[in-house]
């Protein structure tokens, strides 16, 4: 297993709202567990008035409830109104923590028919799910000759919940002048 972790150390303050993992090769991974039972929403009227409460969704028996495994795209074209038709999941996920900052398992993508699976954990409050659905479906360049299609693979981005600045009731730290602020998450690879 290999561990890092991300410092950041800033002159001025400023809101720490997400980090990514991407990767240019074959996804092998299908289904996904999430831990987490709400997703961030913000309906379009209150964006389109300036008003930015993010609001939290029930999930259950949703194209986005993942707390049982199914594979990813069996349900990525269902209708959900935090979800854009035509692209699937974009979405963060609000995990089921006690305490926001506590470090536990997110998310773990598990590939069948081999049994690999990946575990990502953090201590970060939410993960956001993200499936390509923003890529041009004839592709779109990658490296040397290959092309990054639509839908092609999956994305784990541990973070705060986005609008947390101006969303009271979502957990937002602030990385402070002349104070190291720092965070961890772990992709764990494995067989099941």
């Amino acid at each position: 297993m290999q561990k890092g972790n991300i410092g950041v150390t800033t002159e001025n303050i400023f809101p720490v709202i997400k980090k990514f993992l991407y990767s240019d090769h074959e996804i092998f991974l299908r289904e996904m567990v999430s831990n987490a039972v709400d997703a961030t929403q913000k309906m379009k009227t209150l964006a389109e008035n300036g008003d930015f409460k993010g609001e939290l969704g029930d999930l259950t028996g949703t194209m986005m409830d993942f707390s049982a495994p199914h594979p990813i795209g069996e349900r990525i074209d269902a209708p959900f109104r935090a979800v854009i038709p035509g692209i699937g999941y974009d979405n963060n996920f609000c995990l089921t923590k006690a305490n926001p900052r506590a470090f536990a398992e997110a998310a773990v993508l598990w590939e069948p028919e081999s049994g690999r699976r990946l575990s990502v954990w953090t201590d970060l409050p939410g993960v956001q799910v993200y499936c390509g659905g923003w890529l041009k479906k004839d592709g779109n360049p990658g490296k040397g000759d290959s092309k990054v299609t639509y839908r092609r693979g999956v994305a784990l981005e541990t973070q705060f919940y986005p609008d947390s600045l101006h969303c009271p009731n979502f957990p937002v730290e602030f990385v402070k002048a002349g104070v190291p602020f720092t965070t961890t998450t772990e992709f764990r690879f494995d067989t099941k």
